[in-house]
């Protein structure tokens, strides 16, 4: 008798030790399944914000070119002793064209002449600005600024006649929780944007 139940006692630790082997296999290989979706829903959700970040910064990008083209717009930063009233005219009107939630223009020092939404940060120095000092160095910038908790996805371009650039201008979009649930529909995931 003792025999038999050491048999069925064996056999019994076999079938659950076989059992428990299946299991931890089944449960690895979905695991890991699960893992590869999940990766594949972040690589997807992942390209797609690429893609919308850069279509909204080719958008911004044309209109800040379109509107540094201005003949306008450069006569009044080009020339000297303009009233301060008449470059915030010209801007806002100007802002009234593209709709950006940042309008700034910059002069060739890299002083902010004038900011449309903005005016706290007239008279600013933001020559060492990364964005706008290579807009004054006649090249175009792209990037993120952050003021008071309010981020900002923005564009810089030099204003110029020929070869002579006499300012910049800034046009930027609030990155807001708009943006992020437009992301979130897009994307079928969470979005969050952190500073730094």
């Amino acid at each position: 008798m003792r025999l038999k139940y050491r048999l069925l006692i064996a056999m019994a630790t076999i079938v659950v030790a076989a059992l428990v082997s299946a299991g931890v296999l089944v449960s690895r290989e979905f695991s890991a399944q699960a893992f590869r979706e999940a990766s594949s829903e972040l690589m997807t959700a992942r390209d797609v914000f690429e893609a919308f970040h850069k279509v909204r910064y080719r958008l911004l990008l044309a209109d800040c070119r379109v509107v540094a083209q201005s003949p306008v717009l450069k006569a009044v930063v080009s020339t000297p002793g303009v009233a301060r009233e008449t470059i915030e005219n010209t801007a806002q009107e100007m802002h009234q064209v593209v709709g950006s939630s940042l309008f700034m223009l910059v002069n060739s020092e890299g002083v902010v002449l004038t900011s449309v939404a903005r005016p706290e940060i007239n008279g600013r120095r933001l020559g060492k600005d990364q964005l706008v000092s290579r807009a004054l160095a006649g090249g175009q910038a792209t990037g993120f600024w952050s003021e008071k908790g309010v981020l900002y996805q923005v564009v810089a371009v030099p204003l110029r006649f020929d070869a002579d650039i006499f300012g910049a201008l800034v046009l930027g979009y609030v990155v807001d929780v708009q943006v992020a649930e437009e992301l979130a529909r897009m994307t079928h995931s969470q979005v969050a944007f952190f500073e730094g």
